[in-house]
């Protein structure tokens, strides 16, 4: 009796697991971010090829036998887009755009090696200066439909939280509306906006504005909560020097804008991934937040064992049970 009882409980439990469907999914800001040849994020050309390659080779982000996508912001050189482009092709990836005419003004990519039925891209109708917005595939799972989102949002400041900013998150809810119905959702990206965010000399309580009170109510009125610890930072001022180490150009930019050559942000929380309640996720963190080395060209955004960090922001992933 007992070993019949053994038998069965395996039995099932040996069905579930062949039933379950797991997908690894990554959301990354590259920090190509150049404009007329000038570099807004330091040392672009040194960074492509080691972050490409980890990017692309590292088994915990795109894993070779087990489903997954990856959400890239900031592709925003014809390089970029080449390196990530070739690499995914050789491997039989798909990815979208397909050419660097469609992502010259977004900057988001996405790959994937599971069969894309559907892809699409939004823009923001508030966005001031650049063509972000959503973009989304669309996949059949065991457990039916699912749309995963790559979002790169506008950002707000210490002077408040900025209209196209605002007006983005309710366009989010209005254009996941109709597909919270049909499909179970997970959206990544770059919001500019967390569960830790501050501002140097900021007059209101960012998080409690922008967060508490508008991105998270924004996915959660679509069946959606945020994946991770909140409060773990990507944008890291302390750690990273792309970040504590601007360039030129955007020194420049600063002291008229902020009054001094660094950032206005602090160390924050801006990357997230959202997903509906019936998904449950079995891990998640952060990726991409270790230095490396680059060329010596660098050495001057490097630490002193020659290392800089592969873009301004840290990665986030996460994996879940369909």
């Amino acid at each position: 009796m007992q070993r019949a009882f053994a038998t069965f409980i395996f039995a099932v439990l040996f069905a579930f697991t062949a039933q379950a469907e797991t997908i690894r999914v990554t959301s990354y800001n590259t920090g190509f971010l150049e404009r007329g040849g000038v570099d807004f994020v330091p040392c672009i050309a040194e960074r492509l090829v080691p972050q490409v390659m980890l990017v692309m080779g590292y088994t915990a982000i795109s894993p070779r036998n087990e489903p997954f996508a990856i959400l890239l912001q900031e592709v925003w050189t014809p390089a970029a887009f080449e390196a990530y482009r070739r690499v995914a092709k050789s491997r039989g990836l798909f990815y979208a755009p397909k050419t660097f005419a469609e992502i010259q003004n977004n900057g988001q990519m996405t790959i994937t090696n599971m069969k894309v039925e559907e892809t699409k891209f939004v823009p923001f109708e508030s966005e001031s200066y650049a063509g972000r917005g959503i973009r989304t595939i669309e996949v059949q799972t065991s457990r039916g439909t699912l749309i995963i989102a790559n979002v790169h949002t506008s950002y707000s400041d210490a002077t408040g939280f900025l209209p196209a900013h605002r007006a983005q998150f309710e366009q989010i809810t209005q254009y996941f509306w109709e597909h919270s119905k049909r499909a179970s959702l997970i959206v990544g990206g770059d919001f500019n906006a967390g569960g830790k965010m501050s501002f140097h000399g900021a007059i209101y309580d960012a998080k409690a504005v922008v967060w508490d009170r508008s991105l998270e109510p924004a996915f959660a009125i679509l069946g959606m909560r945020s994946i991770g610890d909140p409060n773990a930072v990507t944008w890291d001022q302390e750690r990273n020097l792309l970040v504590s180490d601007p360039t030129r150009i955007i020194r420049l930019m600063n002291y008229f804008v902020h009054g001094g050559p660094n950032w206005d942000q602090a160390s924050s929380r801006l990357d997230n991934i959202f997903a509906s309640w019936n998904l449950t996720a079995t891990s998640s963190g952060r990726t991409m937040i270790a230095p490396v080395k680059v060329a010596r060209t660098c050495a001057g955004h490097t630490d002193r064992e020659g290392r800089m960090h592969l873009s301004d922001h840290y990665g986030i992933h996460a994996t879940f049970q369909l």
